[in-house]
């Protein structure tokens, strides 16, 4: 990458306050940018993989289309882990896990999974307004949060 510093006709003397402005801004809204979704990447982690464990223990339960997605690519690149997650006598994986064997009602199963679709729809769809808001030069608005 080639910065002109300065050129042989250059007469002016003063520093270019509104270049190294725009610079400032720009390393500011990213290192925000940044910040935010090193924040959101642990709960869409957790969330992601409750969704997991729910539909391997439970296939009934419906599901939308984002989640399944999640579990059809999980299944497909993964499938010797998905055979560990769906056998119901293997070691129990987190609290969660240890929730979701103890609780036997199907609707309060199907609850569950309304809820972390939910979750898992939210927070697709938040990334993709900061996507776009990014693309278009525009600093994170307070729902990109």
């Amino acid at each position: 990458m080639l910065i002109p510093i300065k050129h042989e006709n250059m007469t002016a003397r003063r520093w270019p306050v509104v270049t190294l402005a725009l610079i400032a801004i720009n390393v500011g809204v990213f290192l925000f940018t940044m910040s935010a979704m090193d924040d959101e990447a642990p709960a869409l982690g957790e969330v992601k993989s409750h969704i997991l464990i729910l539909a391997a223990l439970h296939p009934e339960l419906k599901m939308q289309a984002e989640s399944q997605h999640l579990v059809d690519g999980f299944k497909q690149s993964h499938p010797e882990q998905w055979k560990q997650v769906e056998n119901p006598n293997r070691d129990i994986i987190d609290a969660y896990d240890a929730k979701l064997k103890m609780s036997e009602d199907a609707s309060n199963l199907q609850n569950e999974m309304d809820s972390l679709n939910a979750q898992l729809c939210e927070t697709v769809r938040s990334h993709r307004l900061r996507a776009v808001r990014l693309r278009a030069g525009a600093a994170p608005g307070p729902s990109a949060i």
